[in-house]
């Protein structure tokens, strides 16, 4: 792991210059978040009122009936249970239904720079999230209420936890990471790649190791959280 700064001084710059990729990525998200009409894979989000004459998809007002619908739909129900949630709280307004994905997106610049400067110190943390920031694809998608751009600010969060378990293992970390991967692994299946690249990386890292990897143990103890 590189060596972090120890001058109070730069430390501040450095966080000063990632407050303003924040600001920017906000900017980019918000700006334009409800320009467009609902699109139709948005129409899908659980908590909807949708006209009588509407059967697909049907209205979803409780956890009961996101099931049964899920039951019959090519995705996991941790998107639309979560969502559900959300727009109990805020409404279904165009506007409220992207903020989630918005928010998401800006988390996901913020917590890029933490894992990319755990790899390659504090430049290839800001410039990942500057990168990040202004990424034409996942502004589009910070725009829409579908559950890419949360998915990838799990896959950044997931990643930086494992990598600091592989570093030194601890209880916290470990539970903290068994959640956030089962939540990906309950929000859609385009997270499984991203797992399992998380397992294939855990297992190169402990191929040395005399004793089982409490890393490992961590991601079937995950697995068992994802199955259902």
């Amino acid at each position: 792991m590189p060596e972090r700064l120890e001058d109070p001084t730069q430390s501040t710059r450095w966080w000063l210059v990632l407050v303003i990729i924040g600001v920017v990525a906000a900017g980019v998200r918000f700006a334009t978040l409800d320009d467009l009409t609902i699109t139709h894979p948005e129409i899908y989000t659980a908590g909807i009122q949708l006209p009588q004459h509407v059967h697909h998809p049907p209205t979803r007002d409780t956890f009961i009936e996101v099931l049964e619908f899920q039951l019959y739909d090519p995705h996991p129900p941790g998107y639309h249970l979560v969502m559900l949630g959300w727009t109990n709280l805020f409404g279904t307004s165009v506007w409220a239904l992207r903020a989630s994905s918005a928010i998401c997106g800006v988390l996901a610049v913020l917590m890029i720079f933490p894992y990319a400067r755990r790899i390659g110190g504090v430049g290839a943390g800001l410039l990942s999230a500057a990168l990040l920031a202004l990424h034409g694809l996942h502004v589009y998608w910070s725009q829409m209420a579908r559950p890419w751009v949360p998915l990838s600010l799990i896959s950044i969060v997931s990643s930086w936890l494992l990598l600091r378990l592989t570093e030194r293992w601890r209880l916290g970390e470990a539970l903290a990471y068994a959640g956030v991967a089962a939540l990906g692994l309950w929000l859609d299946y385009y997270f499984w790649p991203v797992f399992a690249a998380q397992i294939v990386w855990a297992v190169f890292q402990a191929r040395s190791a005399l004793r089982p990897s409490p890393v490992i143990a961590t991601q079937l103890f995950t697995l068992i959280l994802g199955m259902p």
